[in-house]
């Protein structure tokens, strides 16, 4: 005790000035909006870097980790091209002769020829169809494909446990990253991104109050908007919620993205509905959805660039 006394004794002229140092700072940032933006964005620069620094620590650390994730994603990567393939040559082979041929009638405005001993489809007139449709298919895959750009990203920080949760990615405007860019995991979807500096971004995910996201039921592809509004936040579940009481709906229906939205391209996994609920006083579901997203893990995102979006959001704008 004597000597924090003698301490104080002989350095209280030091400790006062620090202390009226400390406050005037202080009543600077309060009342002078311009020097708290300028020393707010600076300290956002230099703790983005040094969590920048401490990750690539980390990361040097757990290579073989994510080495073995890597060579998953892969593998998933490689498995949906295959899909993709099979699916390409059924919807092109000889297979689809027998499921197709009303609907290719109906897409393209030609009668289905059948042969003078009706016996099937004259050949001649089915492979005529047949290139048609893979020509179309070609042109509407290519079409799609031009849709979307997707940008990968490291997850450096964030939160999940509060009311309104963040994320913090390690690309900004110089890698192409902009507001309102959707972002996805290997297994869902994560959220949106909401503020954007030169080398990173901050994302808001699905484990946020303001955010909504427009999604459907596999089963009857019926619409509603995912939330995230329990009193007791959980970071593996949301809810699903505007949904009548008269669609039919069960346990273990898959939930998907909508297409409703300008962030999220249509039919991306979001969750598996694993309690149903009636919202109190309403004739509206309340669906408890297990995210396929796991927060807890997460580490690597994508961003998804919707090419087309200015364009769309400023014809719907004509409309209001």
């Amino acid at each position: 005790m004597r000597n924090l006394l003698l301490f104080f004794t002989r350095y209280n002229a030091f400790l006062v000035f620090l202390l009226l140092q400390i406050l005037s700072f202080g009543l600077l940032l309060r009342y002078n909006h311009y020097q708290r933006a300028t020393t707010f964005s600076n300290l956002n620069i230099v703790t983005g870097t040094m969590i920048e620094k401490t990750d690539k620590i980390r990361d040097y650390v757990k290579l073989q980790d994510i080495n073995t994730q890597l060579a998953e994603e892969n593998a998933l990567l490689l498995q949906e091209i295959s899909t993709l393939r099979q699916q390409l040559d059924l919807n092109t082979g000889s297979e689809c002769i027998d499921i197709y041929p009303t609907l290719f009638a109906n897409n393209y405005n030609a009668p289905l020829a059948l042969d003078t001993a009706g016996m099937g489809y004259d050949s001649l007139a089915i492979d005529s169809l047949k290139k048609q449709a893979a020509l179309e298919l070609e042109a509407k895959i290519s079409r799609d494909a031009r849709l979307y750009n997707f940008l990968g990203a490291k997850i450096i920080n964030g939160s999940l446990y509060r009311t309104n949760n963040y994320l913090t990615i390690n690309k900004g405007s110089l890698h192409g990253v902009r507001q309102e860019m959707g972002v996805v995991s290997k297994n869902g979807i994560v959220g949106v991104v909401s503020a954007v500096s030169p080398n990173f971004a901050t994302v808001i995910p699905i484990l946020n109050r303001n955010l909504q996201i427009s999604c459907k039921v596999k089963r009857n592809n019926v619409k509603g908007s995912l939330t995230w509004n329990d009193p007791m936040p959980n970071p593996k579940y949301a809810y699903l919620e505007g949904i009548g009481k008269d669609i039919l709906i069960m346990a273990g229906d898959t939930v998907l993205t909508s297409g409703y939205s300008e962030f999220f391209p249509a039919s991306l996994p979001v969750g598996v509905i694993d309690d149903i609920q009636l919202a109190e006083g309403s004739n509206l579901y309340r669906l408890r959805v297990r995210l396929d997203t796991d927060f807890q893990t997460l580490e690597y995102v994508y961003l998804i660039d919707n090419i087309r979006k200015n364009e769309q959001r400023t014809l719907e704008d004509r409309n209001k």
